[in-house]
């Protein structure tokens, strides 16, 4: 065990941060990364900003509820705020009104008038840049964001993955020579709890890499941090984060810990926070856990679940119809989430935490991060794995006594907080870019005059040229004979990949007894649901996996690995066989390339290059849903 020292950030005369402080100045560097922990008000700078100067900010989040919680804060202190997200997509549906015709209007109109804040998801963003509103015949364009917008931020940008890094090189070389050069009024700020191996891609001069920026138009900024006894008083000048935190690691199973700590916590605590990384796992003790919360003296109304699935029913899918959603009343006291409560929750007064390990060292920070908010003194219990210990619970063992939270991350973050392949970045980075020169040709148009405009100042160009999927487009369209159609549908297939920043894997509708029909991951399904009871379809025609019986009774005990899945390759379709993850899937695909008689043609040494060593496997798109008397779903 160790504890977390209690800390706060030091504040200015005007009761900012130095970091806070240094949005407002006109002479920060185009591009400005800031590090700060979980809790610091990194987002409060902006809010500030906006309220003293009437800036326009565009503010980029992972998920909506995040964005919610930030259009409601803003609202809070009278201030304009947008969201533009997919229920702003659906609302304007309803109202007969174009998308794009509504952001653009709050944006140019809106925004300008009194400043303010659009909060935007990371695909509705997307969108500007693939040349979405153009395709809906509205005049918004990537031109829009540069002329009207003072701070492009992106929040909690260590969840950016390498897919997005092409993306992010485009907005930083844009930005950077709009703002160094020719007088541009936005800046792009790249907001994360720790910098991460993704900064270094950004602006490493390496003549290997993708993006080689020019240093002056980067700035890092890390917040100050100050460590304080654990009963002093606060002194003045200083705003609390977090509360002192003690930290325990548990070997084991969570539903074991779940049973034995709840309880004694909701004796001790106001708020209890216990977080799965598996949604099946959580699935399955959900009766259990309701069990554990009655003993412990609560109304099933006092417990709140968040996750993908149950938010969009409003209480959990299973025997237990424990609340859900992504508002947590201020009434609930033991709030049971998934991944999706690592950010964008309002979790005031949770000073408990009984965690599974997390899928990495961020995600862990994360959820230890969500405890103990401003002053309240705290304990997380972490879960792990006693047989095969993650690294970063390695890492977290080494820790004794009393630390502080720049030891914590710093051993968290050694060698990253999330795995980051560089190679596999600049591949990924350099395909994006091809993509997009077909996607959005007026935008790579003016892409490349900046970069030409660029080497002739600097005397190096920032984004190379170099792309393998562009070598393999030109073996596409030169070939000719037999495979030229299952190449091009291929490449298609291909540029679909790269279009999507997070990979999102296809998604079925379900129903379960007395629920309403929701959407679910397919890999989920294959791996945790057996055969349905019926197939039905939804007003749309889509099939729908239909289940008499509660999600908890019908999850499997265990997971199986997925019987079949169909993927597009360069030589035509194929099939997968038992495919458990993400790794494997990707394994599969590139041993199914290289055993094809195919793959040692000469004329397609670019395509099978790309094909195996970029990770993308194109999936056969989802259609409907047979049943194999085998007892699988074959989609």
């Amino acid at each position: 065990m160790f504890m977390i020292q209690r800390h706060g950030v030091p504040l200015e005369a005007n009761g900012l941060s130095a970091t806070q402080n240094l949005l407002a100045r006109p002479d920060t560097a185009p591009i400005l990364i800031i590090g700060a922990p979980t809790g610091a008000g990194k987002t409060f700078g902006f809010q500030k900003l906006i309220k003293n100067t009437g800036s326009v900010v565009l503010f980029i989040v992972p998920t909506q509820a995040l964005a919610r919680n930030i259009c409601e804060s803003l609202e809070r202190e009278d201030l304009y705020a947008k969201q533009w997200d997919s229920q702003q997509t659906c609302a304007a549906v309803e109202r007969g009104i174009s998308t794009w015709t509504e952001r653009l209007h709050s944006l140019t109109v809106e925004a300008r008038q009194r400043g303010g804040m659009i909060v935007a998801t990371l695909e509705a963003f997307h969108g500007i840049t693939l040349g979405r509103p153009a395709q809906s015949k509205t005049d918004f364009d990537v031109q829009d964001v540069l002329t009207h917008v003072d701070w492009l931020v992106f929040d909690e940008a260590h969840l950016l993955n390498e897919r997005a890094m092409g993306f992010m090189a485009l907005w930083a070389t844009l930005v950077g020579f709009r703002r160094q050069c020719c007088g541009g009024r936005t800046r792009l700020a790249l907001l994360s709890a720790t910098h991460s191996a993704w900064v270094d891609f950004l602006v490493r001069c390496d003549e290997n890499n993708l993006i080689r920026l020019p240093p002056e138009w980067v700035d890092y900024q890390t917040e100050t941090i100050v460590d304080l006894p654990a009963t002093a008083a606060a002194p003045s000048g200083v705003r609390l984060m977090h509360g002192e935190v003690s930290v325990e690691l548990h070997p084991g199973e969570i539903r074991e810990l779940a049973a034995e700590l709840i309880p004694a916590l909701l004796g001790r605590h106001r708020r209890v926070l216990l977080v799965y990384d598996s949604l099946a796992e959580f699935g399955l003790d959900e009766s259990l856990l309701l069990k554990v919360a009655q003993t412990a003296g609560l109304q099933r109304e006092q417990m709140f679940v968040v996750n993908s699935q149950d938010k969009q029913a409003g209480e959990t899918l299973g025997s237990a119809r424990i609340p859900a959603g992504w508002e947590i009343p201020d009434h609930s006291r033991l709030i049971i989430g998934t991944s999706a409560v690592e950010v964008g929750m309002n979790l005031a007064y949770a000073t408990a935490l009984v965690t599974d390990e997390g899928f990495n060292a961020a995600a862990l920070l994360q959820r230890i991060g969500r405890a103990a908010r401003g002053d309240l003194p705290g304990e997380a219990h972490v879960v792990c794995n006693a047989y095969r210990k993650a690294p970063h619970i390695h890492r977290l063992e080494s820790l004794s006594g009393t630390c502080s939270i720049g030891t914590v991350v710093e051993q968290l973050k050694s060698p990253s907080l999330i795995p980051f392949c560089v190679k596999r970045a600049r591949l990924l980075g350099s395909a994006y870019l091809d993509m997009l020169a077909r996607q959005n040709r007026n935008l790579s148009k003016g892409l490349n005059a900046v970069l030409t405009e660029i080497e002739n100042r600097e005397g190096q160009r920032p984004l190379s040229g170099r792309s393998l999927l562009g070598l393999a487009r030109r073996e596409v369209e030169e070939f000719r004979g037999r495979l030229a159609s299952s190449l091009k549908k291929w490449l298609e297939a291909i540029d679909e990949q790269l279009r999507d920043l997070r990979g999102f894997t296809p998604t079925v509708k379900v129903q379960f007894r007395d629920t309403q029909v929701i959407q679910c991951s397919l890999d989920f399904a294959e791996k945790r649901l057996p055969v349905p009871d019926e197939l039905d379809r939804d007003s749309s025609g889509n099939t729908v996996l239909v289940y008499r019986r509660p999600r908890d009774q019908c999850l499997k005990e265990r997971a199986e690995p997925i019987p079949v899945v169909q993927v597009i390759t360069p030589f035509g379709r194929g099939k997968l066989q038992n495919v458990w993850n993400e790794a494997d899937l990707q394994e599969k695909y590139r041993l199914l390339i290289c055993n094809d008689r195919d793959s040692n043609r000469k004329e397609l040494e670019h395509v099978v290059r790309f094909a195996t060593a970029s990770g993308l496997v194109p999936r056969v798109p989802v259609k409907t849903a047979n049943v194999e008397q085998s007892g699988s779903m074959v989609i």
